[in-house]
């Protein structure tokens, strides 16, 4: 009945596949989804733990880490259309992306740095999600209850749509959250936009990595930022944003999931182009002289 739904629901593809009417188009999208752990704070918002933050230990983020399968995630909750990351950027947009391989999913491992870091039997927090804003979100995070209980972390989902989201998790009501799912497309299609936006430290307020929802700082990743950011040669200048990227990844100061896919439902009376980015250009659509659109 329509000419193109964008994006199209994942359980609704073998419907639409097998319509002689549409048929689904997919490509590597460059949004990448990634938890935030709030290690900003002294005592965690949202938990029964008190007067201190698991999260600031990088032992109990390495451990939720090692608890995410995120092989299950991309065959069970995404359907096959996702690319598990380990890192904050797609590796179309970063060349020495191969160089970062994900920390296995390792349960033995996961309880093994809860228990060094003192949280043998687990803590209690709530993790909140957008329900209408990236692919699967809302399945996301109940994936990841289920995978975090494992290790003792007891997860309640606060799950919105995204406008709510937004106004809780940002700078607009001081970060109220204590772990959160994020995706994120760099619109300069650089990696310095990351290390800017979402990984730079921050005050409470927001001044600084306006978007870093969790707050993590290391200062040594503003440093290289700073480097990245007046350096002309192509090849240091990627070295040193990789330089960043991996102490994110070796602290897991916030954990990246995977690159969803981009997944339309289109009818066969429309030629249209796919963009990375996900944006809907009319533009690069041709639409048939009997289509939906024409009527």
């Amino acid at each position: 009945q329509v000419d193109v739904i964008a994006p199209a629901p994942l359980r609704q593809l073998k419907r639409i596949s097998e319509s002689r009417n549409a048929r689904v188009l997919n490509s590597a999208e460059l949004r990448t989804i990634f938890l935030n752990m709030d290690s900003f704070r002294n005592e965690l918002t949202y938990s029964n733990i008190k007067q201190k933050n698991p999260f600031k230990d990088k032992r109990v983020r390495l451990a939720i880490y090692h608890a995410i399968n995120i092989n299950a995630i991309k065959s069970k909750t995404m359907r096959g259309f996702s690319k598990p990351s380990a890192l904050l950027i797609s590796p179309i947009l970063f060349p020495l992306a191969e160089e970062f391989n994900r920390f296995p999913f390792d349960l033995a491992r996961a309880r093994k740095l809860m228990s060094e870091a003192g949280y043998r039997n687990g803590f209690d927090v709530v993790l909140d999600c957008p329900n209408n804003r990236c692919v699967n979100d809302e399945q996301i995070c109940t994936s990841l209850i289920h995978m975090l209980a494992k290790i003792g972390i007891r997860v309640r989902l606060r799950a919105v749509p995204k406008a709510r989201f937004f106004e809780r998790v940002t700078a607009t009501s001081r970060y109220d959250s204590s772990m959160s799912l994020l995706g994120w497309t760099p619109g300069s299609m650089d990696g310095l936009e990351i290390l800017t936006h979402l990984a730079g430290c921050r005050d409470a307020n927001g001044n600084g990595a306006l978007f870093n929802l969790g707050g993590y700082c290391n200062r040594q990743i503003d440093h290289l930022a700073g480097l990245a950011r007046t350096e002309l040669d192509t090849a240091r200048r990627n070295r040193l944003l990789a330089r960043a990227f991996r102490i994110i990844h070796d602290e897991a100061g916030l954990i990246p999931l995977h690159q969803q896919a981009v997944v339309w439902g289109v009818s066969n009376g429309v030629s249209v182009a796919m963009r990375q980015d996900n944006q809907i250009r009319f533009d690069l659509m041709r639409f048939a002289a009997d289509s939906a659109a024409v009527h």
